[in-house]
């Protein structure tokens, strides 16, 4: 498998897992212990299947490429949560999630040329 094609598979996964999270986010308001409520909740059934799907477009790509490199492309699912919660959900981020999200960046940008 090429290092760009794993690359962007891994950066799908971690945008579908993000996805979940934003998904069952919104679920968690109109969470119940009731079956029918659990059976029922969208956001909860897109949210449990948005993490699968993240996980199997994911997963081939460990067997090809370094967990070392990988690691923090997922970790991009940090900022795909910020942006969607700022979109979606309007929460506000400060500086200080700013400030983490520039060091990610950083962060895969250094891995990514060391690579």
């Amino acid at each position: 498998m090429q290092i760009i094609v794993g690359i962007i598979l891994i950066l799908i996964s971690a945008l579908l897992g993000a996805s979940g999270a934003l998904f069952l986010k919104k679920a968690s308001s109109e969470i119940s212990f009731k079956l029918s409520k659990i059976i029922t909740n969208k956001y909860l059934i897109l949210g449990v299947m948005a993490y699968g799907i993240s996980k199997v477009v994911g997963l081939p790509v460990y067997k090809y490429l370094e967990l070392s490199l990988l690691y923090p492309f997922i970790a991009t699912g940090y900022i795909w949560t910020c942006i969607f919660s700022v979109y979606f959900l309007k929460e506000k981020m400060n500086l200080w999630k700013w400030t983490g999200i520039t060091f990610i960046i950083i962060g895969i940008s250094i891995i990514g040329v060391g690579n």
